[in-house]
């Protein structure tokens, strides 16, 4: 399996720790962040709490989670990427992706999304990650086209309508998506 952390260009991708909670809070109790994740709302600290717990076990009992994704030049925690059982239950995988707005429109969702689909096709085995977004949600969309994805149809996921994307390892490796440049 492959070490953590995941490296690209600009970011570094490592497992969550408790000692992530304060950055995580912060970004979970942002509106303008929140605004497509899940229902919309924001997350109190001990949600968080909880949310961080979970995916930490989850990390040690599947290989994958959302991780955390910091910037490779100061360090600095701006978001979450990875992969997280649809709905929190399976048996599909998605791709998850949340960012601080201080980086917004920087192609930070795409570089980490690239990292952790690569990580998904070699590093796991999966045959195929799908993503979700809200069809309002255009630099999502952008992101998840950018890395190759294609929508496949309309779904009700975490309470919502939402668009699915969905990409198989064969693709993936077809276009050499892993390779940076």
């Amino acid at each position: 399996m492959t070490a953590f952390p995941l490296t690209t260009a600009r970011l570094l991708l490592r497992p969550f720790e408790r000692d992530d909670l304060d950055v995580l809070a912060a970004l979970y109790g942002d509106p303008a962040v929140m605004a497509y994740v899940g229902d919309g709302s924001v997350r109190d600290r001990e949600k968080v709490w909880l949310g961080l717990e979970k995916i930490i076990a989850m990390q040690e009992e599947r290989g994958y989670a959302p991780w955390a994704v910091g910037e490779r030049a100061g360090g600095a925690l701006v978001g979450e990427c990875g992969l997280y059982p649809l709905e929190g239950v399976g048996p599909e995988v998605e791709l998850t992706y949340t960012f601080a707005r201080c980086v917004w429109g920087k192609g930070y969702a795409t570089e980490a999304g690239r990292a952790a689909l690569d990580y998904a096709f070699t590093a796991t085995g999966l045959a195929r990650v799908i993503a979700v977004v809200h069809p309002e949600n255009a630099a999502s969309i952008r992101v998840l086209e950018k890395l190759g994805m294609r929508a496949d149809g309309v779904g009700h996921y975490y309470g919502a309508e939402l668009v699915r994307y969905t990409f198989a390892a064969a693709e993936w490796r077809a276009l050499g998506a892993g390779r940076e440049g």
